[in-house]
């Protein structure tokens, strides 16, 4: 594994983590909202077994997140994040990739899909890990009580502070985060991107997930005009997949998956 620095196209420098392959075929991993790289560990797994077969991979922060470069509380919004995966894509061309696969987690599976669907030439396969699908039920009005009462205090927060710091990693999210997502833009609507991206799909989502419902990612799934979609449910998971159960299989699942498909 090789630490890294990506350049974005409007000056951010981004934190990643490189595992060199020997083919025309790579990996990103894009990792939820407040988060970073390093805290879903089934990717980092994954990467180095795939990597051992040739499969180039990158995981990285995103600006304002983890190690990369940014304020949290002005610096993170979709168009912005956008731009970093745009980046790592770079990134990864530069090493001889040419065919992509892209595996998301929570907020990085709407970044996921949302660059997907503009780019099907390039990307050949596509995972979603406990996706947000929706940002309305996901942010402004969640269908989950953990959700419901964190956003609750985001927002009445925003009212009259310029950001709010999450209480268990002091992450600073801030009103920017929120204004493009409320504009309901169709070409941010992770949905309507799923309909236009063309290659194989997969989505896995632990049914114990307390941040984002299960049952409402698997309707929104059914709702996918895709012949070439699939949905696994890891029993008893939650939202990161810390730990067991779903870490190794979720790993297991992630190798199968791009070994499959990524050609």
């Amino acid at each position: 594994m090789e630490s890294v620095k990506i350049d974005t196209e409007d000056g951010f420098i981004l934190d990643a983590d490189y595992y060199p392959g020997t083919g025309s075929l790579g990996v990103i991993y894009t990792h939820g909202a407040t988060s970073h790289r390093g805290r879903e560990r089934f990717f980092e797994r994954a990467a180095r077994e795939l990597s051992s077969k040739g499969v180039h991979c990158l995981f990285f922060d995103f600006r304002g997140h983890g190690k990369s470069g940014g304020d949290s509380a002005k610096d993170f919004k979709l168009s912005g994040v956008l731009k970093d995966l745009a980046a790592a894509v770079d990134f990864l061309k530069s090493k001889g990739m040419k065919t992509l696969g892209l595996a998301g987690a929570s907020f990085g599976a709407s970044v996921s899909s949302i660059y997907a669907s503009k780019n099907n030439g390039t990307v050949g396969a596509l995972m979603l890990v406990n996706p947000v699908l929706n940002f309305h039920t996901a942010f402004f009005e969640p269908t989950t009580e953990n959700s419901r009462m964190l956003f609750s205090a985001v927002h009445k927060t925003l009212e009259t502070e310029e950001y709010f710091e999450m209480p268990w990693n002091n992450f600073r999210l801030g009103r920017p985060a929120f204004e493009e997502l409320r504009m309901k833009l169709p070409e941010h609507d992770p949905i309507l991107s799923l309909d236009s991206y063309k290659g194989p799909l997969l989505i896995v989502h632990g049914n114990k997930d307390r941040t984002i419902d299960h049952n409402e990612t698997l309707d929104y799934f059914n709702r996918i005009k895709s012949n070439n979609k699939r949905f696994i449910t890891i029993n008893g998971a939650d939202h990161s997949f810390l730990g067991e159960p779903g870490q190794t299989e979720v790993t297991d699942i992630a190798i199968k998956f791009f070994s499959d498909n990524l050609s």
